[in-house]
C-alpha cells in the first residue's frame, strides 16, 4: 500500500485548519470574531453577526413567558395560524417536535450584549428542490429596533446559500408590514394567493417573497438583480409615478429608476408607503385599494398596476 504523500497531507491539515477557521469565525468562536466583538464569545451561538447571535432554541425558550404571552397577541393572531386555537403547553410543544432536522432547523434570536431572546427564526428545507421557506418572529417588547429582524434574516440568507448552497429562500404571510423589511435586503414579490387563509373569522391573502441564489450574490457584489418588466408600463406612467415617488420622500428624481423601492428609498417603510399611497391617488385621481398596494416592490411594481388602473 502506497504510503501518503507528505505535500498531500499539508495540503489537508491546511484546508482543514482554514475550513476550521472558517466555522469558529461564523460562529462567533474564532479570533477574528472575538476581536470584532469585544473578545466577547458566545459558546452557543451558531451564527454571529454585529448586534444579534443565532444560536437553537431550547425548551427554556418555548416555555418563556415572553414566547407564550407574544405568540397569543392579537396582531399574531390576526396574520397566523396561532389564533386559531388557544396555545396550551400541549400544543406548543407538538409544535416545536415537528421542526426537526435535517427536515427543518429553528434559531433564538439573541441581542449580543444583552443575550436577550429577542424572537425565533425556522427554515423547513426541499433538500430535492434545494430550497428553504423561513419564519421569522421578532417580539413586541423588541420591535422598535428594526436591525434585530434585518440583520437575523442577513444572517439567515448568508446560511442558507452560501453554508448551504440552496437555490432559494421564500416565505408567506398575510401581514403587509413585514414586506418593507424583505424588500430592503433583496426579496422580490412573486404573487399572491386570494382569500388563503381564514383568520379571526375573516379570509386574507396571503403574499409570497422570494430570494434566489444568483440574487442574493448579485446584492451582495452591489448589483441589481434583473427583474425588468417594463413592456408592462408606458415610459409616461413611469415618469409620473417616480415624480410621485420623489415628492414623497423628497428625493432627487435623478435617483430613482424602475427598480427603486423600500431598500433604497430612504423614509420607504409601512408608513412611508401610507403617505405615498395618498399621493398617488391625489395626483393620479384614482381609487387605490389596499390590495393593490400590499404587493408594491418597486416603482417598477407601482408603475405596473397604475398602468392597469389607466390603460388596463
Amino acid at each position: 500500500m502506497p504510503c501518503p504523500n507528505s505535500s498531500d497531507n499539508l495540503k489537508f491539515k491546511a484546508s482543514r485548519d482554514q475550513f476550521r477557521a472558517h466555522y469558529l469565525d461564523r460562529r462567533g468562536r474564532g479570533k477574528s470574531e472575538g476581536k470584532r466583538q469585544g473578545n466577547k464569545v458566545k459558546p452557543r451561538a451558531f451564527l454571529v453577526g454585529k448586534n444579534i447571535y443565532l444560536r437553537p432554541i431550547t425548551e427554556k425558550d418555548i416555555s418563556s413567558d415572553i414566547y407564550r404571552d407574544n405568540i397569543m397577541t392579537r396582531e399574531l393572531q390576526h396574520y397566523t395560524l396561532s389564533g386559531r386555537f388557544p396555545q396550551s403547553d400541549w400544543a406548543i410543544k407538538e409544535h416545536w417536535a415537528t421542526v426537526k432536522q435535517p427536515q427543518a432547523v429553528s434559531f433564538a434570536i439573541c441581542d449580543f450584549s444583552t443575550d436577550a431572546y429577542v424572537g425565533n427564526l425556522a427554515l423547513r428545507f426541499d433538500w430535492v428542490a434545494r430550497h428553504a421557506e423561513f419564519g421569522r418572529m421578532i417580539f413586541r417588547e423588541y420591535q422598535h429596533n428594526p436591525s434585530y429582524s434585518l440583520e437575523a434574516m442577513t444572517l439567515l440568507m448568508q446560511y442558507v446559500f452560501e453554508d448551504l448552497k440552496l437555490r432559494r429562500l421564500w416565505g408567506g404571510g398575510g401581514n403587509p408590514s413585514s414586506v418593507p423589511s424583505l424588500l430592503r435586503l433583496g426579496f422580490a414579490y412573486e404573487g399572491r394567493m386570494r382569500k388563503h387563509s381564514l383568520l379571526g373569522g375573516e379570509w386574507r391573502d396571503t403574499f409570497i417573497m422570494g430570494l434566489l441564489a444568483e440574487e442574493y450574490f448579485a446584492i451582495k457584489q452591489g448589483e441589481q438583480p434583473s427583474r425588468s418588466q417594463s413592456h408592462l408600463y408606458s415610459q409616461e406612467i413611469l415618469r409620473k409615478v417616480i415624480q410621485i415617488v420623489a415628492k414623497a420622500f423628497n428625493v432627487n428624481e435623478d435617483n430613482l429608476s424602475e427598480f427603486s423601492g423600500p431598500s433604497d428609498v430612504e423614509g420607504w417603510d409601512s408608513l412611508g408607503t401610507m403617505l405615498l399611497w395618498s399621493y398617488l391617488e391625489e395626483d393620479l385621481d384614482l381609487e387605490i385599494s389596499a390590495d393593490d398596494m400590499v404587493w408594491i416592490t418597486s416603482i417598477k411594481d407601482l408603475s405596473i398596476m397604475i398602468e392597469g388602473k389607466v390603460n388596463g
